[in-house]
């Protein structure tokens, strides 16, 4: 696993062990910090606009008209909310083509980066088995609900600890099962605008 501990990695070029794989190979054997991106940023960022309060909701199914047509939000919380849903319920096809829309043309079309068995939908994967526990109930039987959204112009950043599913954070989820010494693990959801749309960008894990 060389060089696995720094550097960003792009949507289109995440490793094939899945960075959660990893992520849980870490928190198990208490290893040294390291950084993670799932990065997707494109654009430049405008003058810093007011923090976003509490969203909360639910995601309608997709179809498989609207499979490949990306969904975002129209603030930065509700793209988390609807990204974050559609993870948990293994829509992993609609959740990575919202996230290639926001994705720099080096990155590929979105037919590309989001193939079923591609590195994209692979890492999404690894996201779902580390948020969806046993006994944990999952939407639609609860809401996932966003707080604290730290926006910054046309871009955003939301910690696991800011995202409910029910009464529990993504980072309760995380931890359960885990191991060794895990006060320096973080994980941040980035959010991009793009024509007015907000769409989850990248996943930076500090681990």
């Amino acid at each position: 696993m060389e060089n696995e501990c720094s550097g960003a990695v792009s949507l289109g070029r995440v490793s094939r062990a899945g960075i959660l794989a990893v992520l849980g190979i870490s928190l198990s054997l208490g290893l040294t910090a390291c950084n993670w991106k799932l990065g997707l940023e494109s654009g430049t960022a405008s003058p810093v606009s007011p923090a976003q309060g509490q969203v909360t909701g639910s995601v309608p199914p997709t179809t498989s008209e609207s499979a490949s047509i990306p969904s975002g939000g129209h603030t930065a919380g509700l793209a988390v909310v609807k990204w974050v849903t559609q993870v948990l319920n293994e829509d992993y096809a609609k959740a990575c083509q919202s996230s290639a829309a926001v994705a720099p043309p080096e990155a590929g079309e979105p037919a590309k980066i989001c193939a079923s068995d591609g590195d994209a939908v692979n890492a999404m994967k690894q996201l779902h088995d580390s948020w969806a526990k046993p006994g944990i109930p999952l939407p639609p039987e609860v809401n996932v609900e966003v707080e604290d959204v730290d926006v910054q112009g046309d871009s955003a950043s939301v910690p696991d600890t800011s995202i409910k599913i029910g009464d529990k954070t993504l980072r309760d989820l995380e931890l359960i099962g885990s191991s060794g010494d895990t006060s320096s693990f973080t994980l941040t959801l980035k959010v991009k605008k793009k024509e007015d749309v907000w769409y989850v960008s990248d996943m930076n894990i500090h681990i």
